[in-house]
């Protein structure tokens, strides 16, 4: 059923039985039905809208996470002052820091030990801490001799020198 101008803008929209239906002022029972198609139209953008809702939703919480990311692979990049990563001798600082178990249990190439000897030359920070690591390993050499009843007083005065 065609509608003239003037009764299209009185019209109201609602859904009866399933099937859309225009309310018209003048019709005799109030209801006229909608022209075919118009509601698969409109569930079809409801579902679109409905999707895009959903694709807002789990972009902003892809965003979210990647922030996050980002944020926490810049924080684990940041040194605390003091531990700056200088390049001494052909060797960073964190290199040094990486390599010091080799170093001390003389698995260390030549080249290796080469680097890191002219690295704690030159940096004090390094230096200090190898000489921590090399007291700690004393230390607990001299108390595993002391533990063990085969190990006689001297050979605990000469590992400790």
């Amino acid at each position: 059923m065609l509608l003239d101008t003037a009764r299209r803008t009185s019209l109201s929209r609602s859904i009866k039985n399933g099937v859309i239906m225009a309310k018209s002022q003048h019709a005799e029972d109030g209801w006229l039905p909608c022209p075919p198609g118009t509601l698969a139209g409109l569930s079809s953008n409801l579902k679109s809208q409905e999707r895009w809702t959903q694709v807002r939703r789990v972009s902003s919480v892809a965003a979210a996470l990647m922030i996050a990311v980002a944020a926490g692979v810049w924080y684990t990049g940041q040194q605390p002052p003091g531990m700056e990563n200088h390049s001494y001798g052909g060797i960073t600082c964190v290199e040094v820091r990486d390599s010091m178990p080799q170093m001390m249990d003389g698995s260390a190439s030549q080249e290796l030990m080469m680097k890191v000897q002219a690295h704690l030359d030159e940096c004090p920070r390094c230096a200090e801490l190898a000489k921590k690591m090399k007291e700690r390993e004393m230390h607990a050499a001299t108390e595993s001799m002391l533990h063990n009843p085969q190990v006689s007083p001297e050979a605990v005065l000469l590992a400790a020198d």
